[in-house]
């Protein structure tokens, strides 16, 4: 939906050798969403967003951050049952992005949680019956734990069974 002298949010890269204090945002797509209420309260605005494939919405938690055209944001509230989340802006946050220009019915771009994405890959693989033809991760521990505990079992019950008789 970008026309040319559009304005667009571009933050530099963080260097590698300064204190990192923010959200990690790589600059990707991840889907977009629609804004479905602007709310001013004082000198802020509350913004509900819809994101256009709900699937992303897992990865969305309040408190956890949200990259919306390339500005990176605290999410305040999720509602999964009527797909949306919404964000807050306070005044200082609202003159240095794009967001307030914004009205209901515009697109955004979202980026979601890497961590997120990290963490449901790795629990999924431990979860996972097969992994590349091998039985999952959890699997190998629950199967390892249980033949550790029934060996253990096994030699206890001989050891009592010797000393009754």
């Amino acid at each position: 939906d970008l026309k040319i002298g559009n304005k667009v949010n571009l933050e530099r890269a963080l260097a590698a050798n300064i204190r990192f204090g923010g959200h990690f945002v790589q600059g990707h797509v991840d889907t977009t969403g629609e804004i479905i209420s602007i709310t001013p309260e004082v000198n802020s605005l509350w913004f509900k967003i819809s994101p256009s494939d709900s699937k992303y919405l897992r990865y969305i938690i309040p408190k956890g951050y949200i990259c919306l055209d390339g500005t990176s944001l605290t999410v305040c509230e999720v509602n999964d049952a009527e797909n949306w989340f919404n964000i807050m802006l306070v005044a200082y946050t609202q003159s240095h992005i794009i967001m307030p220009l914004k009205k209901v019915g515009d697109k955004v771009n979202i980026e979601v949680d890497m961590l997120g994405k990290y963490v449901e890959k790795i629990v999924d693989s431990m979860l996972s019956s097969e992994t590349n033809g091998v039985g999952g991760y959890l699997d190998k521990l629950v199967t390892n734990y249980l033949e550790k505990t029934t060996s253990k079992k096994n030699i206890e019950s001989n050891l009592v069974k010797k000393d009754e008789s």
